[in-house]
C-alpha cells in the first residue's frame, strides 16, 4: 500500500521549476495547457509562498475497497528551488529538500534515501518536489465540460484508464477516469479535484479528492525528522561500491546524521554485501562510520 501510494504522490502532487509565460485570460475555451499554465509552480510562487494539499484516497480494488487512506503536503518556496514535506494517516513522511531525501516510517525510524542510478532522483522523485503542485497531464485526457458559476471556473476532463500508464501501473481497474478540477475563474489557480472511475461494467464510484490551500506566508517549521537528518554535527560517512571488480565499478559517499539510517532506492533489486568478493550479506542495519558495502545485482 505504501508504494502505491508513494506512486499517487508522484501523480498527484507534482511541482515545476520549468518557466512558464504570463498568465492567460479566462475564458470559456480554457484547456488542459492553460490549467497547467495556471499551476506549475513558477506561476504558483509569483504570489504565494507556499501551498498545501490534503488528499484522501478511497482504494482501488472493486468493489467495496475501504482502504482509506490521507496524505498532506507542504510545498515552500526554497529560492530557486522548493522544498516539499509529505505524510501519510498510516505513519510514512518523506521530505525533499535541496537534492535530498529525507523519510520517516511509522516506528519512529528516520533518515535519508542513497540514489546510485543516474538519474533516478530526477525521474521519479524530483518531479514530486519541483514540477506541478495540483495538475500533472495524463497521457489521453481531454475536456468534456466547461462551466462557471461564482466565481468558480469547473473543468471536467476524461481519459481511460489503460490509456494512461499512470494509473494502469497503480492498479486502478480498467474503465473511464473522470476529474473534475474547480479553480479560481481569475487566477486558474486549482483548489479542488475530485476524481471518478467508472470500471468497465461497473457503477461509478469517487477515487480520490484534493484541497489546496494558498498560503502569503509560508510560516512553516520543518518535521523533526527533517530537523534530525540535517544535523550533521555528529555524523558518519558510509561508502558503497557498486560491481566491484567489474569495469563499470564505481564508488559512491554519503554522509548521515548520528541516529539517521541510509536506505537505497534504486531502478534494479540489488543485493548488499561486507566484502568485495560479496559472500557475506549485509541487511544495511546499523552501518557505522566508514562503513564500505559492496553492492551486486540480485
Amino acid at each position: 500500500m505504501k508504494k502505491i501510494l508513494s506512486l499517487l504522490s508522484c501523480l498527484f502532487i507534482t511541482l515545476a521549476l520549468a518557466g512558464c509565460g504570463a498568465p492567460k485570460e479566462i475564458s470559456d475555451v480554457f484547456t488542459l495547457e492553460d490549467m497547467e499554465n495556471h499551476n506549475v509552480a513558477n506561476a504558483v510562487f509569483q504570489n504565494h509562498a507556499s501551498v498545501r494539499t490534503k488528499s484522501v484516497y478511497y482504494g482501488f480494488d472493486m468493489p467495496g475497497d475501504s482502504d482509506e487512506s490521507t496524505q498532506n503536503a507542504v510545498f515552500v518556496k526554497n529560492g530557486g528551488g522548493i522544498k516539499v514535506y509529505t505524510d501519510f494517516s498510516f505513519g510514512y513522511a518523506y521530505a525533499i529538500e535541496n537534492g535530498k531525501m529525507y523519510f520517516e516510517e511509522d516506528d519512529g525510524t528516520y533518515g535519508m534515501h542513497a540514489f546510485f542510478d543516474d538519474g533516478y532522483f530526477e525521474e521519479y522523485y524530483l518531479p514530486s518536489g519541483s514540477k506541478w503542485i495540483a495538475y500533472v497531464p495524463t497521457k489521453g485526457e481531454e475536456v468534456v465540460s466547461r462551466s462557471i458559476a461564482k466565481d468558480v471556473l469547473t473543468l471536467v476532463t476524461e481519459v481511460r484508464a489503460s490509456n494512461a500508464e499512470e494509473f494502469e501501473s497503480l492498479g486502478i481497474p480498467d474503465g473511464i477516469v473522470e476529474c473534475v478540477y474547480e479553480m479560481d475563474a481569475a487566477s486558474g489557480l486549482i483548489h479542488r479535484i475530485h476524481d471518478y472511475l467508472t470500471p468497465d461494467g461497473g457503477e461509478k464510484r469517487l477515487l480520490s479528492e484534493r484541497d489546496v490551500i494558498y498560503g502569503k506566508d509560508d510560516g512553516f517549521i520543518p518535521p523533526d525528522y527533517v530537523l534530525r537528518c540535517r544535523d550533521l554535527t555528529e555524523s558518519r560517512t558510509i561508502t558503497f561500491i557498486r560491481e566491484p571488480g567489474e569495469a563499470t565499478e564505481k564508488g559512491f559517499d554519503f554522509t548521515v546524521a548520528k541516529g539517521a539510517k541510509l536506505i537505497p532506492l534504486t531502478m534494479e533489486t540489488w543485493e548488499y554485501y561486507d566484502d568485495p568478493e560479496c559472500t557475506s550479506v549485509n541487511e544495511l542495519t546499523d552501518l557505522p562510520d566508514g562503513a564500505v558495502i559492496y553492492m551486486r545485482i540480485r
